[in-house]
């Protein structure tokens, strides 16, 4: 019994075979010998076969279906695809905001139409250079100062003993405003003049 061309076809897919072993599976199969070559349905009329097509296949795409786009724009046909936007583009929005976390302030958000979103520090916040941030580590590692016995009121008895001690705020300004009043002890005899 010589095997249906489902079988030679079957036979001749079978990955790893060479073409030998193939054939042996095919006599096998077949009862021990070939089919008869007219008997084979389907080949072609000449070995090797002449060049030819297969329908299916496209040599440059040029139809088919579940083909993406690219914003609307096709794939299909020859040239480059052009895709606006990006640096220096332009277009509309229907709404943009923007959040910011706890020691900044935001202004200008949301966008709706067009506009510039501000982001600020908030009162009391500011950001510490990487120089400052090294500084306070350090700081930091020295402990808690509250515990190390430093200086918290200064009561000094020699100072308090010495004669500017008693030197008020009110007698600075007054010399201050003495000072201002641009008279000299080279003109004292004149101003002693004007009170006697």
């Amino acid at each position: 019994m010589k095997p249906t061309t489902s079988q030679i076809r079957n036979k001749s897919s079978v990955a790893g075979e060479t073409l030998s072993q193939a054939l042996e599976a095919l006599k096998t199969t077949g009862g021990g010998s070939l089919p008869d070559w007219n008997s084979i349905t389907g080949k072609p009329a000449t070995f090797p076969p002449s060049a030819h097509a297969h329908p299916e296949k496209q040599d440059t795409l040029v139809s088919g279906t579940n083909i993406k786009t690219i914003n609307g724009q096709t794939v299909l046909g020859s040239g480059d695809l052009v895709i606006a936007g990006g640096s220096g583009g332009s277009g509309t929005v229907t709404s943009v905001a923007a959040t910011v976390p706890t020691g900044f302030a935001v202004s200008g958000s949301p966008i709706t139409t067009s506009g510039t979103i501000t982001i600020t520090y908030s009162a009391g916040y500011s950001l510490p250079t990487t120089a400052k941030q090294g500084e306070w580590d350090t700081a930091y590692g020295w402990g808690n100062h509250a515990t190390v016995g430093y200086l918290t009121v200064e009561t000094d008895p020699i100072f308090s003993a010495h004669v500017a001690y008693g030197i008020s705020s009110t007698n600075i300004s007054n010399w201050n405003t003495a000072y201002t009043n641009n008279h000299t002890h080279s003109n004292k005899t004149l101003l002693d003049s004007f009170v006697s």
